[in-house]
């Protein structure tokens, strides 16, 4: 799997995962709660301890109003991956741009047009028809207000092969003219510690 590109502080602290900030401002006001109490009651301690706790529940606010392309990315993942279990062609096509592409091994690799993607989703009704399947990881980055990059694993039994297969794909999904956010491209990156090339689909 390709290294994590790099996320602003603030996009994964504050509108993600405000939670570690909310610790720290909490513990913080407990602290200073219990110096108020043992100074026998300065003002200025007691006013900082509610400032913290008023801040880490804003934390929480800003958290629930905002939602990231990071966020919008994963969404579109695991409604794919439900797409593809269900065989359900159409509505996994329609998860892509009409300019999506395909690359193996590597993001930087050549992409394959969605001719190629389109030819390969077919396939889930026939030769890789899935019984089963886990997503063992999913870790989505936002990398601009309008693109997030995702990495997937999954765990997959197919109806001709009882064997469960461990795979990693790469997904840029991005925010499209019209709002809707869609993948512009995918790697499928390895399978069972090999790596996949386009006969693959063939």
């Amino acid at each position: 799997m390709p290294h994590a590109p790099s996320v602003s502080i603030t996009t994964r602290y504050v509108f993600e995962n405000p939670w570690p900030g909310a610790f720290a401002l909490v513990i913080t006001a407990l602290l200073l709660a219990v110096a108020w109490r043992r100074s026998g009651g300065r003002r200025g301690l007691a006013e900082s301890s509610l400032i913290c706790v008023g801040l880490a529940v804003a934390l929480f606010i800003v958290a629930g109003l905002v939602t990231t392309s990071s966020e919008r990315a994963r969404s579109v993942t695991l409604a794919l991956v439900d797409d593809a279990v269900a065989g359900d062609v159409q509505a996994a096509r329609a998860r892509f741009s009409n300019d999506a592409t395909m690359s193996f091994a590597s993001p930087r690799n050549p992409g394959e047009s969605i001719d190629f993607i389109q030819r390969s989703l077919e396939q889930l009704r026939g030769r890789y028809s899935i019984a089963d399947n886990h997503v063992a990881s999913l870790r989505s980055y936002s990398i601009a207000g309008d693109r997030a990059v995702v990495h997937l694993r999954v765990i997959t039994r197919l109806e001709q092969f009882p064997y469960p297969i461990p795979s990693s794909w790469v997904l840029e999904v991005v925010r499209q003219p019209d709002g809707t956010w869609k993948i512009d491209h995918i790697t499928f990156v390895e399978y069972s510690g090999q790596t996949p090339g386009r006969d693959v689909f063939r």
